[in-house]
């Protein structure tokens, strides 16, 4: 193989693995948002319901 075809290759697989990796963090970072606004309502049902036993 000549060098400039394993050089356009080697772009290829590298810009198809950066794409890859974008859909990854992208799919973790939906997963731990969706896990803090969950944390964050709890928290949220705790402290109102906490507040209305003790009045």
């Amino acid at each position: 193989m000549p060098a400039w075809k394993a050089i356009e290759q080697l772009k290829k697989d590298t810009l198809d693995r950066l794409n890859s990796l974008d859909e990854e963090f992208a799919t973790q970072n939906q997963s731990a948002r969706l896990f803090a606004q969950t944390i964050n309502l709890g928290m949220h049902h705790y402290v109102v319901g906490r507040d209305v036993t003790q009045q």
